[in-house]
């Protein structure tokens, strides 16, 4: 006989996770998808690939960066990050 597992136990340690629609980068496969949060990269259900992706902006509780003017969004890239809202510019 297997061993007794305590779901509220299970679900403690494997909390908090993010749900929503995601995408695959390499089939363009749209399916539901559940992770725990930090997670960036799933395997997509239709070619197996790990370049499936959350397709909406994901938004963690804590801890959230955000510019002067409370935005949340940014266009980032190695060099640079531009708030979305007012395109303050931030070199790195």
């Amino acid at each position: 006989m297997g061993e007794v597992v305590f779901l509220r136990a299970q679900r403690e340690k494997n909390s908090p996770h993010l749900e929503g629609p995601t995408l695959c980068l390499a089939c363009g496969h749209k399916t539901h998808g559940v992770a725990p949060v930090g997670v960036t990269w799933m395997e997509c259900s239709e070619c197996h690939a790990m370049k499936c992706i959350f397709s909406n902006p994901v938004v963690c509780a804590d801890p959230v960066w955000h510019c002067n003017c409370g935005n949340i969004f940014f266009t980032m890239n190695k060099f640079t990050s531009q708030c979305s809202n007012c395109g303050l510019d931030i070199s790195f």
